[in-house]
């Protein structure tokens, strides 16, 4: 018996030892205290301090974390001031009732048409990019306690956070869910104190989701729907595992490519687009044009010389959308209900779409 007995004081070293791992991953990450249901990117933990993690990761592979940001209790309040690099993190704080706490926003000259901007007091704001470039001194000369991001890699921060502003990556557009995508409201919820009101918003939007889908519907009865246009020269289709391929589905269309494994686009033939265009009943067309424009079918064929061909575009089924219009990048993040509804209205036949019209003259 007495070999054993390094072998037995072994193990009892390892499990003291993964004991104490275990207790001091604990009391750094706390307990859950924000999980969403459908967003992956991002999650908060609470400590017994009352203090705060947040977790921010790729929604696309969750196991690359990309921010992690100890918060106290007292960084979560309402009166936090905040910059941000997307029109779409505007209509979140404007969800939540905060959009007089932005402070710096981007460049609007990349958002003609924006109604979220009308919003926002000109005065009271600076515009904190140039363009893709940031405007670090005007961000510095701001101090806002929190800095709302696009950039997950490749994006170098030190000089804003050296600072004391906190900067917080924003990756819904990496979630594949409308609803994934909608929830990050739940984040900003949390930082600026409007987490209750977050949750209520984004619980009956989820319930108005789920109410709509189409689960009942054969596979046959589901007519076929393209999404490939043409930008450059080179066409692209929607992934089959997309954000926009799940309101298709759940709105009751049959995707062409559903068994795809892309979760944004992906680049198709001249020839293959224009194969699945000549014979799929209906297809997603979306373009930016002016405001007040309201897209037809001519506006659709004199876009491509190829467009004339596809079934969709004789036959009068095109679901159109334009962006520039319908404020589809900003609002309908936040509105997939309204969304999955506009696809249902097209696929029956029926007007009164708000961000998607079935256009048939």
């Amino acid at each position: 018996m007495k070999s054993f007995k390094p072998l037995i004081a072994l193990i009892l070293m390892f499990s003291l030892f993964a004991s104490c791992v275990n207790k001091n991953h604990e009391k750094n990450d706390g307990e859950i205290y924000l999980y969403p249901e459908y967003a992956k990117g991002f999650y908060v933990t609470k400590s017994s301090s009352g203090d705060y993690t947040l977790i921010v990761r790729n929604p696309s592979d969750t196991t690359q974390v990309i921010s992690r940001m100890e918060l106290k209790k007292d960084d979560v309040k309402d009166s936090n001031t905040a910059c941000c690099f997307s029109i779409t993190h505007i209509s979140f704080f404007d969800r939540i009732g905060c959009i007089g706490n932005m402070t710096g926003i981007p460049d609007s000259n990349l958002f003609r048409g924006a109604d979220i901007l009308n919003k926002i007091d000109r005065n009271a704001v600076r515009i904190i990019t140039l363009g893709a470039g940031t405007k670090t001194e005007v961000i510095l000369d701001l101090n806002p306690d929190f800095l709302f991001t696009s950039e997950y890699q490749h994006a170098d921060f030190s000089t804003i956070t050296s600072a004391g502003t906190k900067v917080v990556p924003v990756l819904e557009y990496l979630e594949n869910t409308p609803l994934g995508r909608m929830e990050w409201l739940r984040l900003f919820g949390f930082l600026m104190d409007r987490e209750e009101m977050a949750l209520s918003i984004s619980d009956s939007i989820i319930k108005r989701y789920n109410n709509l889908i189409c689960n009942d519907m054969d596979d046959a009865d589901r007519p076929q729907i393209l999404d490939a246009s043409e930008y450059n020269g080179y066409w692209y289709a929607a992934g089959g595992q997309s954000y926009v391929t799940t309101f298709f589905r759940d709105a009751g269309f049959d995707y062409v490519w559903k068994d795809d494994i892309h979760n944004g686009s992906f680049a198709v033939s001249p020839e293959e687009a224009l194969k699945q265009g000549m014979t799929v009943e209906y297809w997603r067309f979306v373009t930016d044009c002016d405001a007040d424009m309201d897209i037809t079918l001519d506006f659709v064929r004199s876009s491509n010389q190829y467009y004339d061909k596809f079934r969709s575009v004789r036959e009068g089924k095109v679901i159109a959308c334009n962006p520039t219009g319908s404020g589809y990048y900003t609002t309908g993040i936040l509105e997939p209900d309204v969304v999955l509804q506009d696809f249902i209205l097209a696929r029956e036949g029926r007007d009164g779409g708000v961000y998607y019209k079935l256009i048939t003259k």
